[in-house]
């Protein structure tokens, strides 16, 4: 494994209006959005897998710049018990006014960039919360 598979990032099942999982939600510090990757049937709280970014943010450490895809970039995403729906809200995500000024100025680091990039959530006493970085 690589150093990414030492801190994996946390990675809640979505469910579909069925009650089967249908992804697996990531927050992504970079662009301040939630990534949707697969998830397996046979993935269990505490599955820990591999998936390329999806984030195109310039300064995100995780880019993988050409296929084919090394397993030594992207994330490592540690699959959690607890829903999306349970951890959705938790974070602010921008507005779609604020996605497009970020994208327009290449996520320059504005104050606004600077607090949304600071959300980090972690697990406290069995419950999901969000701390705020530095």
């Amino acid at each position: 494994m690589t150093d990414h598979a030492a801190r994996p990032v946390p990675g809640f099942p979505e469910h579909g209006r069925r009650g089967n999982i249908v992804g697996l939600k990531m927050w992504c510090r970079w662009c301040c959005e939630w990534h949707t990757h697969s998830h397996e049937e046979w993935y269990a709280a505490g599955h820990v897998t591999h998936r390329v970014a999806h984030c195109r943010t310039p300064d995100n450490p995780n880019l993988v710049p050409n296929p084919p895809y090394p397993e030594s970039e992207g994330y490592w995403i540690e699959v959690q018990a607890a829903p999306f729906s349970e951890v959705e809200k938790l974070v602010k995500e921008p507005t779609t006014a604020q996605r497009r000024a970020m994208a327009r100025r290449g996520y320059e680091q504005t104050d606004a960039v600077r607090r949304l990039r600071a959300q980090r959530l972690v697990q406290q006493d069995a419950r999901w919360t969000v701390v705020h970085d530095e």
